[in-house]
């Protein structure tokens, strides 16, 4: 027998009840789903919500937390377009948050950092937790991984899916979701973050420069902003800020990830980049790069090493949805540390 998608089967009642106007779209889509979820996922232990929503865990924890309304967490998440069964068993992927994943489907970047997301756990246009993906994750505990089934009124809705709503930055799967149609989705709660998220940074700030770059607690140049300044003369000028210096760095998260760099041997090792990298020409006074430098180089020497550590105050700013930053394509999620470590002397002419 040919068989016939979910999509299709959608159109087809939509057709068949177009001159009764009166059932809704969102019941008819909800009508094959449940449909749907009765001839291939029954016995496969999925809890059906009065919403519409299908869940089942796939992993559970003996961490005993949960979430609250109003709480950061870091989710990973991959979301798929219903399955064609039995010729395609997965579905097309529209997001994920999985280096493997990203890979194995040929939509992997080298600029793309994929970790788990920092959101807040909220419904509104500035989260990417949709309704569905809320509701999930207010059942789970940390370390938990579910997988669930939801009709568009609670997912993606009339819109569906755009390069806008993941970006284009290797986080956008193979294609596109379409609008009004229902989707399936495997999400992680990696870990609750809590209220105060930009505490829980500088509580990363601080304990990467005292155990990475061994510096004390009070080792700050500005709150939440720590400098291991290394010079290699002792006699070189200190760096006026009114004056033009260069510098040679490479950025990263905390986790090693590499952002941006113009040190060609590491462009070459991390990203195959065989060209030529100058070095940054840069005045303090006049700004052009994250503050972290502005404050950085006020305290350095001509000749010398800087590894510094700081919080998003001093990089990419800290809003409640992902921003792209200086580095080629990488999204920076909200309340995101970064290291940098870079090499100052005068402008060469």
């Amino acid at each position: 027998m040919k068989k016939i998608s979910i999509l299709l089967s959608i159109a087809l009642l939509i057709v068949a009840c177009a001159k009764e106007e009166s059932t809704p779209y969102a019941d008819l889509e909800q009508q094959v789903l449940d449909a749907w979820m009765q001839k291939y996922r029954a016995g496969d232990g999925f809890t059906r919500h009065e919403n519409g929503l299908y869940s089942r865990p796939l992993r559970h924890s003996e961490d005993t937390a949960m979430a609250r309304p109003g709480d950061w967490i870091e989710i990973r998440f991959n979301g798929y377009a219903m399955p064609d069964l039995p010729i395609d068993p997965v579905g097309a992927m529209f997001v994920t948050r999985d280096s493997a994943l990203a890979a194995q489907y040929g939509t992997a970047t080298i600029k793309t950092h994929y970790a788990p997301i920092k959101t807040h756990l909220g419904v509104s246009s500035n989260t990417v937790v949709t309704r569905a993906m809320y509701d999930v994750i207010r059942m789970m505990h940390p370390g938990e991984k579910y997988e669930f089934y939801a009709p568009s009124s609670i997912a993606y809705g009339a819109s569906g899916t755009t390069l806008y709503t993941y970006g284009d930055w290797g986080y956008q799967g193979q294609k596109m979701l379409p609008a009004n149609v229902p989707s399936r989705m495997e999400i992680e709660l990696v870990r609750i973050v809590g209220q105060d998220a930009q505490a829980d940074e500088n509580r990363q700030v601080k304990e990467f420069a005292m155990s990475r770059l061994g510096l004390a607690e009070a080792d700050t140049i500005k709150a939440n902003l720590y400098l291991k300044y290394t010079p290699m003369d002792p006699l070189a000028d200190t760096v006026r800020l009114d004056t033009t210096c260069s510098i040679y760095y490479v950025g990263t998260f905390l986790d090693g990830f590499v952002f941006d760099t113009n040190i060609d041997s590491i462009a070459q090792r991390v990203w195959g980049d065989n060209s030529k990298h100058d070095s940054l020409d840069y005045i303090a006074v006049s700004g052009g790069l994250i503050e972290a430098f502005r404050q950085a180089v006020d305290t350095m020497t001509y000749d010398s090493w800087g590894e510094m550590v700081f919080n998003s105050d001093y990089g990419y700013g800290f809003g409640s949805t992902p921003t792209v930053g200086q580095g080629g394509g990488t999204v920076f999620d909200p309340y995101t540390p970064l290291y940098f470590k870079f090499y100052i002397l005068p402008k060469r002419e």
